[in-house]
C-alpha cells in the first residue's frame, strides 16, 4: 500500500509506488511469521528514492533527492523499469 497508505511510525514518508514494491516481500515474510507466531520485521523506507511520472507527451518527470528533470530520456527509463517489473511479476513463484 506504499503509494496510498501512511506509515504510522513514519507519516512524513512520501506516498510512492516504490515503497509498495519494497514492502511486498517484507509483508509476505511478516504474514508467514504472524501465522507461525513469529517475530515481525519493521519496514524502513529509504530517504531518497527514484520517482518517475509519465506526463503523457513522450516525456516524464524524474526526481531523485534534490535532482529533478523532465525529458524523453526519463520516459524511456520509466518504460524500461515498468516493463521489467511486469515481466518479473508474471514469473511463477517458487
Amino acid at each position: 500500500a506504499g503509494d496510498c497508505a501512511t506509515l504510522r511510525d513514519r507519516p512524513e514518508t512520501p506516498k510512492a509506488g516504490v515503497h509498495a514494491v519494497r514492502q511486498g516481500p517484507l509483508l509476505w515474510r511478516n504474514l508467514v511469521a504472524a501465522a507461525r507466531g513469529g517475530e515481525l520485521a519493521r519496514f524502513r523506507p529509504r530517504r531518497r528514492f527514484l520517482a518517475l511520472l509519465d506526463t503523457g507527451d513522450g516525456r516524464a518527470i524524474l526526481a531523485y533527492g534534490r535532482l529533478a528533470l523532465w525529458s524523453r530520456w526519463a520516459a524511456r527509463l520509466k518504460e524500461r523499469i515498468d516493463r521489467r517489473f511486469v515481466r518479473r511479476s508474471r514469473r511463477p513463484v517458487g
